[in-house]
């Protein structure tokens, strides 16, 4: 065994099921098949100097992020169904060595297969006489790789997060889909006759180049749903929670956004889209919960996941807040008020969330989302209808200038106290009894 295997032996068990004998020789003789096919197809045709590349690197894009990116996605999720993944949590291996072994494990057979296919990539840049630059192939592979890192480090978290009632087939459709958006991001850039003629991208009023920018971009939120999918199988190994982990993340979000809007509030946007399905997605156990009230401190690695991310949220938005209105443009329609809007909404949101999930009905999350999802349309397509938009801000996160800050903020104020309210009775009277009474 090699130290890479010692470390990592989800890699090695993985390469004894997907690389078998006749895989590899089917494999091979499959992609020799489809290069041959593409090449004999595209030397008949008229200026076909660059066909031949591009159709060999689309290939070899799906194979590595379509295909990649829906095994990674089943990787846990396939632990759990087999009921193999509480064995593993009882080996010695932990989060970070799990999490890499099943983000090289599972796709194995992808990175073989996209391996295959690059001898017929690189023919065709070949065969270019001179249509497709040195340059051009390698940052093409550069930003094919940087996908796939991104493409299967998502499916690696879709499929942490996955729990009993998702079937593995559905957890791999959901990678499958993201990387055939990754693909559609990428194929249109490949093969550019020169990397600098690509389309500029303003970040921070610096111009990057498309490749640079796709490449760099992947790396970091590939990296960061890396994280993200540690931290949860950390979860479920039980290793000790780390309070910042996900302030950190929207910290990062946020700062990645403020460099492209031109308007610097609607940022606190995609935070909160990710709060809340990082509450949808980790359900703690009452025992978690009784545990951190009784543990004596408010902030602690204890804390639930809705808890931490929530108020993350509300302290990113009062500083996005700060920060605009002191080194900002100063806007005229109120703008500034929608991230402590947002905040008032989220809080309410995410404690009939919880609430949902304190009533021990069936299907809380999916409770949640429909009566969360009709408080926002039944109100828009009912004002919309009568043409009273100039009310929107009474139900949902929406400045209105024509009103003081105080009026456009009390409708979101009164209802986001009256849900936590309610949220506090139902912990004082799930938990705080039962604690006494066992005492």
């Amino acid at each position: 065994m090699t130290p890479l295997s010692e470390r990592f032996p989800e890699i090695s068990r993985c390469a004894v099921s997907e690389l078998h004998r006749t895989r590899v020789i089917a494999a091979i003789a499959t992609t020799f098949l489809i290069g041959a096919c593409l090449l004999s197809i595209t030397f008949p045709l008229k200026n076909s100097e660059d066909v031949l590349y591009k159709a060999a690197l689309s290939v070899q894009a799906l194979v590595l992020l379509v295909y990649g990116a829906a095994r990674a996605s089943g990787a846990v999720r396939a632990e759990r169904q087999e009921r193999t993944w509480d064995l593993q949590r009882l080996t010695p291996l932990t989060s970070f060595e799990i999490a890499f072994g099943k983000g090289v494990g599972a796709p194995l057979f992808a990175y073989f297969l996209a391996s295959l296919m690059l001898p017929w990539v690189i023919a065709g840049c070949v065969a270019g006489k001179g249509t497709i630059s040195l340059d051009m192939l390698l940052w093409d592979q550069a930003c094919l790789l940087a996908l796939a890192f991104f493409t299967i480090s998502t499916g690696l978290l879709i499929s942490s997060h996955t729990v009993e009632r998702l079937s593995k087939p559905i957890a791999e459709i959901l990678g499958a889909l993201l990387g055939f958006f990754a693909a559609y991001s990428f194929l249109p850039l490949c093969g550019s006759k020169d990397y600098k003629s690509d389309p500029l991208v303003a970040y921070f009023g610096q111009d990057w180049h498309g490749h640079a920018w796709i490449t760099l971009g992947a790396l970091l939120f590939g990296l960061w749903a890396f994280m993200g999918a540690k931290w949860r199988i950390g979860r479920d190994l039980l290793e000790g929670g780390r309070l910042w982990h996900i302030p950190a993340f929207m910290a990062f979000l946020l700062i990645y956004q403020s460099g492209l809007k031109d308007n610097f509030y609607l940022i606190a946007m995609a935070p909160a889209i990710f709060v809340y399905l990082a509450a949808l997605l980790n359900s703690e156990s009452p025992e978690q919960w009784r545990k951190w009230l009784l543990g004596g401190r408010f902030l602690s690695n204890y804390a639930p996941v809705l808890i931490t991310a929530s108020l993350s949220y509300v302290l990113f938005a009062a500083f996005t807040v700060e920060f605009g209105l002191a080194y900002g443009t100063r806007d005229v329609h109120g703008l500034w008020r929608y991230p402590l809007l947002q905040s008032c909404f989220l809080l309410r949101d995410c404690a009939f969330l919880q609430l949902c999930r304190f009533s021990r009905i069936r299907r809380p999350e999916t409770t949640a989302l429909i009566f969360v999802g009709l408080s926002y349309a039944l109100p828009f397509l009912v004002l919309n209808s009568f043409e009273k938009t100039e009310l929107f801000y009474a139900f949902m996160p929406s400045t209105e200038p024509s009103v003081g800050a105080l009026v456009n903020f009390l409708p979101g104020l009164l209802q986001c106290a009256v849900m936590i309210g309610i949220f506090l009775l139902a912990i004082k009277k799930r938990f705080l009894k039962e604690t006494a009474r066992s005492r």
